[in-house]
């Protein structure tokens, strides 16, 4: 008989954003060779600023040696999905884009620490492209808003 898999804290496949709220430090998991998904969350409006946004995580996607697949700017938050060379390169690529949209858009921009969760090649990814899609037409209005479900509920009691 197989033994049961428990989701402990090291397992998890997210990190960042309401999930790690009032919990101790733990390490981002991060996947070289899988498609990881990035959730910047404002304190303001960032689709008046999109074309801004879209173009610095490009710029510094390329200068940190990144895989950007795509990209999608909301109301109040920005979603990435991009494949890593490696930790060394996530931290200074985060860093440095982070710190210069703060510049950029104003002191005080971001509300969370990044969101961040690894995903899977296929259908996962498949589902990464269709909500970054949902996202922009919601952010156009052509699609009205729809609260999200908090998958991650499970998560927020582990650990």
């Amino acid at each position: 008989m197989r033994q049961t898999k428990f989701p402990f804290p090291d397992s998890i496949p997210f990190h960042g954003g309401e999930i790690n709220e009032g919990k101790r430090k733990t390490s981002r998991p991060l996947a070289r060779k899988k498609p990881i998904l990035f959730t910047l969350k404002s304190r303001c409006d960032l689709f008046q600023h999109a074309h801004i946004i879209e173009q610095k995580i490009k710029t510094y996607g390329d200068k940190f040696s990144l895989r950007i697949y795509d990209i999608a700017v909301s109301g109040d938050h920005a979603h990435f999905v991009a494949m890593i060379p490696g930790r060394r390169e996530y931290n200074a690529f985060i860093r440095s884009l982070t710190a210069l949209l703060s510049r950029i858009l104003g002191k005080g921009l971001w509300l969370l620490l990044p969101f961040s969760r690894v995903g899977s090649w296929g259908r996962d990814y498949d589902g990464m492209k269709h909500y970054h899609e949902k996202n922009r037409r919601e952010a156009s209005g052509e699609q009205p808003y729809e609260p999200r479900k908090d998958y991650y509920k499970r998560y927020k009691s582990a650990g």
